[in-house]
């Protein structure tokens, strides 16, 4: 893994929620947040908060923040939030990790993986912390396109780090794909469902495809299903990040909107070597409002169809 930026700051303020750094009486660190434009944009013009620790109060030793915007979604902490942690280690921190206090269970199932121990995991709500040292790694955005360093750019990164997480789960670290999977989205709530899905799993199962439901799955369950797939098929969401646990030379179909092209994972894909396969669902006036990021699915079953008899038959 190729020697990243990482910054060492004294007497660091993190305030807020998601967390936001400062130096003490001077500005907000434009540095450590991973989405400055949305992050920052509570404290207006301002460069520094009006909040206030006692002295007496500072937490002495170094940390790592990992509690900042997006931290609690399954796709920023994977690609946004945990390449952080190898960074800090290849430079040689031995501090202390922060994560949210509400953190989905997932969060600290991934830092077990990665063998950091829990007494090296402090947990913070949404009051202000005073610290004697924060370790600031360089940003690294999961897509291109936020004015930062994107993880494309660092594929050895992404290697190790899916390295870490199978040899942690006790999976091989070079898997070999059997089975075909397609994931389903039906207890989201962010949007993405598949309006017509009963009938899409139907079609699925005719190519021998089995249906999970990652949210219902422990982390270490949900890289046993990835890492065994030769084929993921689902809509555009944190699901289709299990791409990085497939085999070499696999495929996935991800299903989106029309108006919407997902290149999220094409950092995964190029380094893994897998083809990616976009099928755009039927354009229903009612599911065309909004985010098209964020839009209702109904799949477009002849396309489907189509998409698989490719896939599957020429596997």
């Amino acid at each position: 893994v190729p020697a990243i930026g990482v910054h060492e700051v004294r007497s660091v303020l993190a305030f807020g929620r998601p967390s936001i750094l400062c130096v003490s009486g001077s500005r907000a660190l434009s540095e450590s947040v991973i989405y400055p434009a949305v992050t920052l944009a509570p404290l207006g013009t301002s460069s520094q908060p009006s909040v206030r620790v006692a002295a007496e109060e500072i937490r002495r030793g170094a940390y790592v923040f990992l509690d900042g915007i997006y931290s609690e979604y399954f796709w920023h902490w994977m690609l946004e939030y945990l390449p952080r942690i190898l960074i800090a280690e290849i430079a040689g921190f031995q501090g202390s990790f922060v994560i949210r206090n509400d953190a989905p269970p997932f969060v600290k199932e991934s830092l077990a993986l990665l063998e950091i121990a829990p007494d090296r995991i402090v947990e913070r709500g949404d009051e202000p912390w005073l610290v004697e040292s924060a370790f600031i790694p360089e940003v690294i955005t999961g897509t291109k396109g936020h004015g930062r360093q994107d993880i494309s750019l660092f594929p050895e990164l992404l290697l190790e780090l899916r390295s870490l997480l199978l040899a942690g789960a006790g999976l091989p670290t070079e898997p070999i794909g059997v089975s075909r999977t397609f994931v389903s989205r039906r207890h989201a709530t962010r949007g993405r469902k598949i309006t017509n899905e009963l009938e899409l799993e139907k079609l699925c199962a005719r190519y021998g495809f089995e249906t999970v439901i990652f949210d219902e799955l422990t982390l270490r369950e949900q890289l046993e299903v990835a890492s065994s797939s030769a084929v993921l098929l689902g809509p555009h969401g944190a699901g289709m990040l299990h791409a990085l646990f497939m085999p070499e030379k696999s495929s996935i179909i991800e299903l989106c909107s029309p108006n919407f092209v997902p290149d999220t994972n094409a950092a995964i894909h190029a380094v893994l070597h897998q083809r990616h396969l976009v099928v755009a669902g039927v354009p229903r006036e009612e599911l065309l409002v909004g985010e098209p990021n964020l839009a209702d699915i109904e799949a477009d079953l002849h396309a489907t169809e189509q998409t698989l008899e490719l896939v599957c038959r020429g596997e």
